[in-house]
Order: structure tokens, then sequence, then C-alpha cells
């Protein structure tokens, strides 16, 4: 027999997010991280004027697609698109892609969810928030992902991790 649990959690504005879980830690940490990702997306562009823009990178084709979907359902201010690599038959053929960057530039989206497909090459554009919701063991990745932010105006940057294995990579990049 599964056991579902139902975890409520109140964010800093008040919003109560609500999941029907089959109980993992690891599942918790996941929401946990989540609802603070949208409590700083929501911040910044409430904040903000019309023309702020955000990335949010992260190292997994997948979350990417989970993350762009839970962006989407939270809030009407927040526009998320999925930015990743070909693949396959799976991902963002190079057309589709540069279709995406400049809609993001355009404002369609102001969230661009990527993979490390958006850390180098691309004008992408003005960007005044730049999210790393997982920890890189790779400086360079670390440093390219930062320097999206700010080309023109002051912006911030957001490295997300659990304690534990995430911390451990995060500090170990700065080993390197």
């Amino acid at each position: 027999m599964t056991s579902f649990y139902l975890l409520l959690i109140r964010s800093e504005d008040g919003r109560i997010w609500a999941w029907l879980l089959n109980w993992k830690m690891q599942s918790l940490w996941t929401i946990l991280k989540l609802t603070r990702l949208i409590d700083i997306l929501t911040k910044h562009f409430d904040s903000n004027d019309t023309h702020t823009r955000a990335m949010v990178f992260s190292s997994y084709r997948d979350s990417v697609e989970d993350l762009v979907s839970q962006i989407n359902a939270s809030s009407p201010s927040l526009r998320g698109a999925v930015f990743v690599g070909q693949s396959g038959v799976r991902g963002l053929k190079q057309k589709q892609q540069l279709e995406t960057v400049a809609r993001f530039r355009e404002g369609v989206y102001n969230v661009l969810v990527a993979t490390c497909v958006g850390e180098e090459g691309l004008d992408i554009g003005m960007v005044d928030l730049i999210v790393c919701y997982d920890a890189s063991a790779s400086p360079t990745r670390l440093v390219q992902r930062m320097g999206r932010a700010a080309r023109k105006r002051s912006g911030v940057i957001v490295v997300m991790m659990t304690q534990g294995k995430e911390e451990n990579i995060y500090k170990k990049s700065f080993v390197q």
C-alpha cells in the first residue's frame, strides 16, 4: 500500500502551495526549492519594470520542462519558456531556439529556463536576474551563467542549493 501525504506551505507573500506526495525526502526538498524559486521570481517582477527579464538555469532537461510548467501556473506575471539544446527528437532545433530567444527579447516570455545551452554563444538580450537552480561542479559554467546578468544595468544572481549534496558540489566548484 502506498502512502500519500498532503504538504501545505505558506510563502512569504501569503500564498498557500499544496502538493500531494508519495513521500520521499527528496520530494520535500524539491518542493521547498521550487516554492522559493517562485517567490524569488514573483518578487523580482513585482518590484521591477515590465522590461526586466530573468533566466533560470537547470542542469537537467526534464527539470527545465517541470520548472516552466510550475512557473507558468504560479502567477500571471510570470511567462516562462523552455530553452534546451537539440537531442534527437527531444529538445529544440536551432530555429526553435532562435524563435524562443526572439520572443524572450520582445517580452512575450519574461523567464527563460535553460540548460547549459543558454550559457554562451547566443545574444539573449538584457537579463536582470539569474537563478542557478542547481549547483554546478564547473566554475566555468557558473561564471558563464553569471555573465548573462547585468550587461547594461545592475542585476541579481541567485544560486539555489540544498544542504548536503548540492552544497558540496558548489563548494568543490571553487576548489578547482
